[in-house]
């Protein structure tokens, strides 16, 4: 019984020291937070003095602008006040207060004045020079494609098989109009060969006719239209004589009035018939005998029978009738001539016949001419080139740009 009495008193006392010990730390931590609350309140202090000082010094700065604003208008007022006092001295000088302004204004549009002219005289040069730039530029690539095309004509007489000559060939047939680049290229090529060769019409003396060459340049000026007796002014054009040939020639008198003289000489181109009485428009273009006609260095009396138009061949030679001509365009048409014996065989003349007019036919030519043209924009070069033909080998005669 004393044993359990004793027992509960120590239980009574541990408790009692655990209780005291809870307490003990409870008023530890009421005192920490106290502590803790202390210092918010303090920090809370420091924010509103802090907030009291932003606040003064916002006050400082609108003090501040507002000072600056005074001060502003103090300089205007200065200003309007050094304005009114310039009116006023230069009203007691005796002058308008308007008039300097009026002077400046007056002074502002003379110098525009000036100025807008040669603007103006600049902007313009600007322009020419640019155009001046593209239109060289585009001259330049339009002759270069321009003499291209005759380049690519060489090439084609060059592949070409040199023993015979005809419509047929490549070189013969009709080129339509390329697309190179911006523009197009157009080439021609034509056989002088297949022409009646007027450039012996004198020999090179200036003296002798041939008379081969006259008439039959007078028959095919009869066929086409023309009048035969303008041959007499074409042979005084060439001879070296003074003395008019026939009953239709024409030497210096003549021409004087035109501001020009007989040449004397042989013709350089077809073009220059244009001087000579009697050759005009009408009969070198409208009747077309410039296309019949030639003064390049051919074989001067034998006629490609396979290119030659057949006015050209009427009057190759007396025994060779219109009938048989005929039958030489006929037959070409179907099929070329490769060498002279095919022209005897094909129209059927005996070897007296055919002697006589061999010397002046034959089936390839030599010599060609090839105008070729590039338009570019409004740009056009052309390029005419006279081609001399021996086997494989193509040379130039004679070279023309405009």
């Amino acid at each position: 019984m004393k044993m359990a009495s004793q027992k509960s008193l120590l239980q009574m006392r541990l408790f009692q020291v655990h209780y005291d010990k809870d307490r003990g730390q409870r008023t530890e931590n009421r005192g920490q937070r106290t502590e803790d609350r202390g210092q918010r309140t303090k920090d809370k202090g420091q924010r509103t003095k802090d907030k009291g000082q932003r606040t003064k010094d916002k006050g400082q700065r609108t003090k501040d602008r507002g000072q600056r604003t005074e001060d502003r208008g103090q300089r205007t007022k200065d200003k309007g006040q050094r304005t009114k006092d310039k009116g006023q001295r230069t009203e007691d000088r005796g002058l308008p207060v308007n008039n300097e302004r009026g002077f400046v204004l007056i002074t502002v549009m003379l110098v525009i004045a000036l100025l807008f002219p040669i603007v103006l005289t600049f902007t313009a040069r600007t322009q020419v020079n640019l155009l001046q730039a593209g239109n060289f530029r585009d001259n330049v690539q339009a002759l270069r494609l321009a003499r291209s095309g005759v380049e690519g004509a060489m090439g084609l007489l060059k592949m070409d098989d040199a023993s015979y000559d005809a419509l047929t060939d490549k070189w013969a047939m009709s080129f339509p109009a390329v697309a190179v680049g911006d523009g197009k290229l157009t080439v021609d090529i034509v056989d002088e060969d297949s022409k009646l060769n007027i450039s012996s019409l004198v020999d090179s003396n200036g003296v002798n006719i041939d008379l081969y060459v006259e008439n039959r340049l007078r028959k095919l000026i009869t066929r086409l239209g023309g009048k035969q007796e303008i041959v007499d002014a074409l042979i005084d054009w060439i001879d070296v004589n003074n003395e008019p040939f026939g009953g239709h020639g024409a030497e210096d008198e003549y021409y004087k009035p035109f501001g020009y003289y007989t040449k004397n000489g042989a013709l350089d181109s077809i073009d220059e018939l244009y001087l000579v009485r009697g050759f005009d428009k009408d009969l070198l273009v409208d009747k077309g005998l410039k296309d019949y006609i030639t003064v390049a260095p051919t074989d001067t009396k034998k006629i490609n029978v396979n290119t030659a138009k057949k006015e050209v061949l009427y009057d190759i030679h007396d025994e060779l009738r219109e009938g048989l001509v005929e039958e030489i365009v006929r037959y070409r048409n179907e099929k070329e001539f490769k060498n002279v014996v095919d022209v005897k065989n094909v129209i059927g003349i005996n070897d007296n016949i055919y002697a006589k007019i061999l010397p002046y036919i034959k089936v390839n030519s030599t010599v060609f001419t090839v105008h070729s043209k590039y338009t570019l924009y409004k740009v056009t070069k052309n390029v005419d080139a006279l081609l001399r033909r021996d086997g494989k080998i193509v040379s130039i005669i004679s070279w023309r740009e405009y």
